[in-house]
Order: C-alpha cells, then sequence, then structure tokens
C-alpha cells in the first residue's frame, strides 16, 4: 500500500514516514521542504529507498491531488 505522509520532513512526520517504511509499506513523504528528515538520515539505505521526497503544500490543491492519483495513494 502507498501512503502519504503530510509533513514528512518535520520531526514528527520523519518518523512516522521511518516506522511505515520499516514495516514495508511505500512512503511519499508530502512537504514544502524536500529534504530527507532527520529521522531517515540514520535509518537502513533500504528504508530510505522507500520513501519518496514529493515537494508541496496542502493548500496548492491540484498538485495535492495529483500527488496521490500518481502514486496510487491508499492511505494519508
Amino acid at each position: 500500500m502507498s501512503v502519504l505522509v503530510v509533513g514528512g520532513s518535520g520531526f514528527v512526520g520523519g518518523y512516522v514516514c521511518r516506522i511505515l517504511a520499516d514495516r514495508g509499506e511505500r512512503v511519499f513523504s508530502y512537504d514544502v521542504s524536500t529534504k530527507p528528515p532527520i529521522a531517515l538520515l540514520d535509518a537502513a539505505h533500504d528504508v530510505r529507498e522507500k520513501v519518496k521526497l514529493v515537494g508541496g503544500t496542502v493548500s496548492d490543491i491540484p498538485t495535492f491531488f495529483r500527488t496521490i492519483k500518481e502514486n496510487d495513494v491508499r492511505g494519508i
């Protein structure tokens, strides 16, 4: 399943991304910042590869919904 984590580059969002990736989920970090969160920098390489960083804001509705559709996101 693909999961979109809004605010995934932040402190809490980064750890949520890491936990979901550890569980085998395909994770998309959706945030204004596309820098990898601290939680992913010290994660195993296979976990980092499961998290795709996507730049955007929730106020940009077309980009937000396009990201969901293009990546077959099933959970936010």
